[in-house]
């Protein structure tokens, strides 16, 4: 409603809505070009059987950052409302291998068995190292496709092509001359 409204909402920067990340920014131009370079994101991951022997945010650190950088848990794991699964939000970078489990010995005598489930695991591409796209929307990969397959274009022998391709007359001529003995057409890259 007001710049004031905008404020507060674009600091937060990135919220889940449905276990779903959404990044905040200011309105511009070609944003998408910043999200190139996206190489860490968070994500929510539910802990499945967690014991209440660590039900505080140092045991929720140390197992969730057996994923990546411990953020903070939701709001119903840290008011120990819903105690059948802890649910804490982890900043995850490229590299992330997305494991199924994590084993904690306690006193080196209990040992417990700690599954995650990924509500949400965003896309990404290897080759690149950043999230936002995978193989088939990779902005690099249809350029280097296009470099590849570079355009061909069927021109009459004689038109003059206008444009951003330009075609000296003299050039044109000596094209003519070279390809008489043709179908009167020639192909140009």
């Amino acid at each position: 409603m007001n710049d004031d409204d905008r404020k507060q909402v674009l600091e937060l920067g990135s919220l889940h809505i449905a276990s779903q990340l959404f990044i905040l920014r200011p309105r511009k131009l070609f944003v998408e070009a910043e999200f190139n370079d996206l190489k860490t994101i968070p994500i929510w991951v539910v802990m499945k059987r967690f014991p209440m022997e660590l039900w505080d945010d140092e045991g929720f650190g140390r197992v969730a950052s057996t994923i990546g950088k411990p953020l903070f848990v939701d709001k119903l794991t840290e008011s120990m409302t819903r105690t059948s699964y802890a649910r804490v939000c982890v900043e995850i970078d490229t590299k992330c291998t997305y494991p199924k489990h994590a084993t904690v010995v306690l006193d080196e005598q209990l040992t417990f068995n700690i599954p995650f489930e990924y509500n949400w695991k965003p896309q990404k591409r290897a080759r690149c190292d950043v999230f936002g796209h995978n193989d088939q929307g990779c902005p690099k990969k249809k350029l280097e496709k296009k470099e590849n397959t570079r355009d061909r274009v069927w021109v009459q022998t004689g038109a003059k092509i206008q444009g951003d391709t330009c075609v000296d007359e003299k050039e044109l001529n000596n094209q003519e001359e070279q390809h008489r003995k043709g179908d009167g057409s020639e192909v140009v890259e």
